[in-house]
């Protein structure tokens, strides 16, 4: 199994780093607790790859959320050791008979800078019609 962790960058990064990250079988993301009030940018250019992801992180967690919310199951603290295995060696059995789940192009862009404006555009115009601007962003689809 290839998988793919980007920690370090390099020159003409964006390039190597997408056709690593397109030449993996899982993608890796790792996240401690104490960070689960943030969702790091790596999460959404893993997502746009298309690749499988596995997640090190706090399930409770914003970046462990979303991850659910698109469907991604293979999620484990960092700090959990049992978990982290049973984890790999899922996604290895996933990646190997070609189940490994991926979300869906349009859940994905839905992140993108055009969806995330469109949402926002929406927001913004719904207060300045006078609305309570009560919508999520996150409900408003794109």
């Amino acid at each position: 199994m290839r998988c793919c962790c980007c920690c370090e960058e390099a020159e003409d990064d964006d390039v190597n780093r997408y056709k690593a990250s397109k030449q993996a079988d899982v993608l890796m993301l790792f996240q401690a607790a104490n960070c689960n009030r943030q969702i790091p940018a790596k999460l959404y250019e893993y997502l746009y790859v298309g690749q499988p992801v596995i997640g090190f992180t706090d399930p409770a967690g914003d970046t462990g959320q979303l991850m659910n919310e698109l469907g991604i199951e293979a999620i484990a603290p960092l700090d959990d050791v049992a978990a982290i295995k049973k984890a790999i060696v899922a996604a290895m059995h996933d990646a190997a008979s070609g189940t490994a789940r991926v979300p869906s192009r349009d859940a994905v862009m839905r992140y993108s800078r055009a969806g995330t404006t469109k949402q926002l555009a929406v927001l913004l115009d719904e207060v300045a019609s006078g609305g309570a601007g009560e919508s999520r962003l996150g409900a408003v689809q794109p």
